[in-house]
């Protein structure tokens, strides 16, 4: 996943500077705008929304549902390991990853832009609103998969959540991307009182 990360975060760069030059080429001279070292950073957080948020779903998807319905979970309950630190543990190190990810993505981009603009700014752009919906996001899958322990529902239900988080972004009276936190502590915390009474399955 931080390879991933790395490789975009690259790529954005790359793709703002030469992109103008390409689009140009494909229509035939069409005036096309030079472009800024701005463009690095929307390059990035299309990156971010649409590669590596359903690449951080599918990966936590597997690993939470996976982690709290299967053996793993009987053999390391059986050792005192309270049931809410079990959860808690599995989410919160998603979270983590997702966290490192935009911190070394946008150290990269950052670093790169520097390079072939001459100018870039380490805070840029509104990549902070992603990861505040990302935290939404863990949150349902993690709800998900303590429901129906499968991780086609988890991953399907991160989907979702991240598909209706996209299109209320269009909407001119959407809530500010803070307000995802609170859903997320609430949705998390319904799962792991939940998690304390379900039975949990050797598959």
């Amino acid at each position: 996943m931080l390879g991933l990360g790395v490789a975009l975060a690259v790529a954005s760069p790359l793709t703002a500077w030469f992109m103008p030059d390409i689009i140009h080429n494909l229509a035939s001279g069409l005036p096309v705008a030079e472009p800024v070292w701005q463009d690095s950073y929307a390059q990035w957080e299309k990156n971010l929304h649409q590669i590596i948020s359903i690449a951080i779903i599918i990966v936590a998807a597997h690993g939470i549902s996976g982690g709290l319905s299967g053996g793993d979970a009987l053999l390391v309950l059986s050792r005192n390991v309270s049931r809410r630190a079990y959860v808690s543990s599995k989410i919160f190190s998603y979270y983590a990853l997702s966290m490192v990810v935009l911190a070394l993505g946008t150290l990269v981009v950052w670093a790169v832009t520097s390079l072939i603009f001459g100018e870039a700014a380490l805070f840029e752009g509104s990549s902070g609103d992603w990861l505040m919906q990302m935290t939404l996001v863990l949150a349902v899958i993690t709800g998900a998969a303590v429901i129906w322990q499968r991780m086609v529902a988890a991953a399907g239900a991160g989907c979702t959540i991240f598909l209706l988080a996209q299109l209320a972004s269009f909407w001119e009276s959407a809530p500010p991307a803070w307000v995802n936190v609170p859903l997320a502590c609430v949705i998390l915390w319904a799962a792991i009182r939940l998690y304390d009474h379900i039975e949990i399955g050797e598959g």
